[in-house]
């Protein structure tokens, strides 16, 4: 809460009228936007749990709002030299973490995921001209995970501060190893389901970039990811819950 009252950051555009009017209020629009970024960062830590997966995913994130900045805003050099180094720096940290060399660890998770989530408000907030619902499509995976894992354990009795194995990235790491396809190489299983989610995030990213104003196609990419997510997740813990 301090962070967000020190930058000011709010999220006052939901391209609903009722709602924005609710987020008018200091308050409650701190409320709001503390709570969208606990989800994030929360749901950050929860997808580090894969080699290279939350620095993968950060990469397809500024490599998105490169685009969008490139092709539809009018920004300055240095703006735009600032997210190429971004994106140079987390692709050696990606290369170092893909091969187990490098560790993000909670702070490391926490402080990539806080600062994320800080520079998409105040570039959202520079840029009336983007739709609020872009950079929840680009934010969608960590997100869900966390909502999704609470709702989960809630349904099934369980404690929502227990860890258990039942992520999605989890589950996709479990059916690699399944496989079988590098042997015994635990640790490019590892890495290698990261590269499998982070493909499937890709078109979603291509689409939401090519549209960044349009909030009706933001929601249905965000909508069919979702869809998405739960066909395969339900696939997958059927098929491991069983055995």
């Amino acid at each position: 809460i301090y962070t967000i009252q020190t930058f000011d950051l709010k999220i006052q555009d939901l391209r609903l009228d009722f709602l924005n009017q609710i987020l008018q209020n200091p308050n409650y629009n701190l409320l709001f936007t503390t709570f969208c970024f606990a989800i994030f960062v929360n749901g950050s830590n929860f997808i580090d749990g894969l080699n290279g997966l939350l620095i993968g995913y950060s990469i397809l994130i500024f490599a998105s709002v490169l685009y969008v900045t490139l092709n539809y805003l009018d920004t300055s050099i240095t703006d735009q030299r600032f997210i190429y180094i971004l994106i140079f720096s987390l692709l050696i940290l990606f290369i170092a973490n893909f091969f187990g060399l490098v560790y993000l660890g909670d702070n490391g998770s926490y402080l990539l995921s806080f600062f994320i989530g800080i520079y998409l408000v105040s570039f959202f907030m520079s840029n009336n001209i983007l739709s609020p619902y872009y950079i929840a499509a680009v934010l969608w995976y960590p997100c869900f995970e966390n909502f999704f894992s609470l709702v989960r354990r809630l349904l099934t009795k369980k404690s929502i501060s227990s860890a258990d194995n039942d992520h999605f990235h989890q589950l996709v790491y479990s059916l690699i190893r399944n496989f079988k396809f590098f042997g015994k190489n635990v640790e490019f299983d590892n890495s290698f389901s990261s590269l499998v989610i982070l493909m499937l995030n890709i078109p979603g990213f291509l689409i939401s970039s090519i549209y960044p104003s349009n909030t009706k196609i933001q929601i249905l990419i965000i909508l069919i990811n979702i869809t998405f997510y739960l066909i395969f997740y339900f696939m997958l813990i059927k098929k491991f819950k069983n055995k």
